[in-house]
């Protein structure tokens, strides 16, 4: 049996017509866009931006829990430790002077004494250079 006529052609032709406008249409619709040159590098900066942004926050909050670190090291224990042996220092002269202790004992409190000062010298520099990166991350001008 052959099929003709127009029943045949109404059966398949409005199919391929329909098909025929579908691919015709895929062909017209715009194509996602592919960033251009100047999109892209503008992309790229902000991409730096954002690094660089997150970089300089951490560098900030860095030098700032350094700072509180060193602060907090000097106020509450270089400084104690240095006022307590500097005060064992000084009895230990009065008790040798009276006779009341040895030699070993007051060069064991003069050499605590130093070693007190020494830890409390190198904790102010720490502190300081503390200071000083905080305000480089802060940006100001020395």
């Amino acid at each position: 049996m052959v099929i003709s006529g127009p029943s045949f052609r109404h059966a398949f032709g409005n199919e391929h017509r329909h098909r025929r406008t579908a691919d015709h249409a895929s062909r017209h619709e715009p194509k996602p866009r592919k960033p251009r040159g100047g999109e892209r590098r503008a992309s790229r900066q902000q991409q730096l931006l954002a690094a660089t942004d997150a970089d300089v926050r951490a560098d900030y909050y860095s030098a700032l829990q350094e700072y509180e670190l060193r602060r907090s090291e000097v106020v509450t224990t270089l400084e104690p430790l240095r006022q307590h042996a500097q005060n064992i220092a000084e009895i230990a002269q009065g008790a040798y002077a009276q006779g009341g202790t040895d030699l070993l004992r007051l060069l064991d409190a003069q050499r605590s004494r130093r070693e007190a000062e020494l830890a409390y010298v190198q904790g102010m520099v720490a502190y300081q250079q503390s200071i000083a990166n905080l305000q480089a991350a802060e940006g100001a001008n020395p």
